[in-house]
């Protein structure tokens, strides 16, 4: 019995179903079992609404029902939510399963938009100890790209 294992994370987004994609493939190919996980966000330190001091009201976020949704009859696929730091959460998840790869896709973020939402792929890629492969969705790398320039050139005189 072959015991490999492949975390792919997911949320849901258009880079998530490319990832999910290839890691179904790289899952197919390796005989592995693929462990398909959404991270669901810690609880707000602040509730709106409540009053006084004391506990919190406990936090039990619904299971989000599209991650079973995703399905490939090729692989056998394990299916789990979570409640956490997304990035934390999917290394500390991918070292208890002792898995072999991690497979995420990125959202491409650059500049501002990098550091007001941090990268989770490259919190996953600097801390995990299995490999990671980052899938890129091609639909959104072209929105970022810098238009072509003119092939002439410009002379000064």
């Amino acid at each position: 019995m072959n015991d490999k294992r492949i975390l792919c994370p997911v949320d849901f987004s258009p880079c998530s179903n490319v990832a999910f994609r290839q890691a179904v493939d790289l899952a197919v190919a390796q005989e592995a079992t693929l462990l398909l996980i959404h991270v669901s966000p810690p609880p707000p330190a602040y509730v709106s609404g409540f009053v006084g001091y004391g506990p919190m009201p406990p936090y039990h976020p619904e299971p989000d029902s599209r991650l079973e949704e995703l399905k490939d009859i090729r692989v056998n696929i394990e299916y789990a939510h979570l409640v956490g730091l997304e990035g934390e959460t999917i290394v500390k998840y991918a070292e208890q399963k002792k898995c072999h790869a991690i497979v995420m896709g990125t959202h491409g973020y650059r500049g501002i938009q990098r550091f007001l939402f941090g990268s989770v792929a490259q919190f996953v890629l600097r801390h995990a100890k299995c490999a990671v492969i980052v899938v890129k969705d091609r639909a959104i790398e072209s929105e970022y790209e810098a238009p072509e320039q003119d092939e002439t050139t410009v002379t000064q005189a």
